[in-house]
């Protein structure tokens, strides 16, 4: 296991210092999608802005089964107020009461690869990421947004 709650914490806080704007949104789905095809990944990848997905790519190798994880991360994300890997950190603890889930864990996902992005304490958007093992669809996100920062920072 190579994440804990902290470092969860400090990957949503990452995303969410950027200044994201629709359109830069857009640009990270497209960059993770072409970080997908060219490393021939079976990603899905969706993004949502004010509950709202404007961003979806299936890539070669998916299926019908990821559009399931997909909604399953956004509602563990919605759940939560966390990343979906923050969730599988609290209950690798055994801290199940701290989620305060109310039972929906058939509609959820206790893994990788949902990370919101928050604003005034608010979440405003998600990325998600499902078709590798789940540490890797976070953490997929996470090296990709670390190229797209260091493109985008002036």
């Amino acid at each position: 296991m190579t994440y804990s709650k902290e470092s969860t914490l400090n990957d949503e806080a990452k995303l969410s210092e950027f200044k994201w704007s629709r359109e830069l949104l857009i640009e990270f789905g497209n960059q993770l999608s072409e970080f997908g095809n060219a490393n021939k990944l079976p990603l899905a990848i969706a993004i949502y802005l004010e509950d709202v997905r404007i961003y979806q790519q299936f890539l070669e190798g998916t299926s019908a089964t990821n559009e399931i994880w997909i909604q399953r991360k956004i509602n563990t994300v919605r759940a939560t107020n966390h990343s979906t890997l923050f969730a599988r950190a609290v209950m690798d603890q055994g801290a199940y009461q701290e989620l305060n889930l109310k039972n929906h864990f058939g509609e959820l996902a206790i893994c990788g690869g949902g990370i919101p992005i928050s604003a005034n304490g608010e979440i405003y958007a998600v990325v998600i990421v499902s078709g590798l093992p789940h540490e890797d669809d976070h953490n997929l996100i996470m090296s990709q947004f670390e190229k797209f920062r260091s493109e985008h920072d002036s």
